[in-house]
């Protein structure tokens, strides 16, 4: 464990944006006294696409407060849940500016549109003048998610399609990662900070891990080979020693934690 997640000191009632974390936490939290922001990368969509020929126009629903640079904390549960019913007014724009918009177009055979892999683009966007404060990242972790996109343009003349966009579920975090899906219970503890692994193994029982992470490098000129970095920090490996837990320095006065899925995340703030 290096120094510098000793010297990380977050304000007494910071300020939390909380994306996609159950809504009774989040209420508990305000309870608590403290400011709590709720946002969303957005609900997948069950979208009736039936027939060979359906479409169906898609908006993206998420929500960030337009101030996110002033907040402290940022949490993000990249849980998954259950899809919403399409509702057309829902994806339909009831006030526009400019000569163009720009839709989603969702067909056959996809029947359920997920906005969160490209929502998470414009997360990242947002993230970068966060991190340039000291600030922290708590991402309760689930399987890559991957989705292509087909955008619409719209004029008062016509509608084309353009190309393809292809984004991913973890594109908010502001470093590379090597990732793959894998699900599993059995959890190590690693050496780290004597605070942390009692915290830690306060819930060892109850993760749940789906996706795990290769140790990122560096290239190191003098011996001009690829080493791990020493900012990355590892807490939780699987039965197969591969990561599912890190925290990562590479940020300067900002760090990222990543912890698996939670049985119960209630526990972990309320203990």
């Amino acid at each position: 464990m290096t120094d510098q997640s000793l010297s990380f000191q977050s304000k007494e009632k910071p300020k939390i944006c909380a994306i996609d974390l159950e809504q009774e936490i989040v209420e508990a939290l305000r309870a608590k006294g403290l400011h709590c922001y709720s946002g969303t990368l957005g609900s997948q969509v069950k979208v009736p696409n039936s027939g060979r020929y359906d479409t169906h126009p898609c908006l993206l629903n998420f929500n960030f407060p337009p101030n996110l640079h002033e907040y402290d904390i940022v949490i993000v549960d990249l849980q998954e849940q259950e899809p919403i019913e399409y509702i057309k007014s829902e994806h339909t724009h009831s006030s526009f500016k400019g000569s163009e918009q720009l839709v989603l177009l969702s067909r056959y055979p996809e029947t359920v549109f997920d906005p969160r892999p490209l929502s998470s683009n414009p997360l990242g966007v947002r993230l970068q003048s966060f991190f340039s404060n000291e600030t922290l990242i708590i991402v309760f972790c689930s399987a890559q998610e991957t989705s292509k996109y087909h955008p619409v343009r719209i004029t008062h003349m016509d509608s084309y399609e353009e190309n393809p966009m292809q984004h991913s579920l973890y594109e908010f975090i502001p470093f590379p990662l090597s990732l793959r899906n894998k699900m599993g219970e059995n959890v190590t503890i690693l050496d780290v900070t004597e605070d942390i692994r009692s915290f830690l193994q306060k819930y060892s029982k109850d993760f749940i891990y789906k996706v795990t992470f290769q140790h990122p490098t560096r290239w190191r000129q003098d011996e001009r080979k690829e080493i791990k970095r020493n900012d990355f920090i590892l807490l939780l490996t699987n039965s197969n020693n591969e990561i599912i837990g890190f925290i990562d320095f590479s940020l300067g006065k900002s760090a990222v934690f990543a912890f698996p899925q939670l049985q119960d995340k209630k526990k972990i703030f309320f203990a």
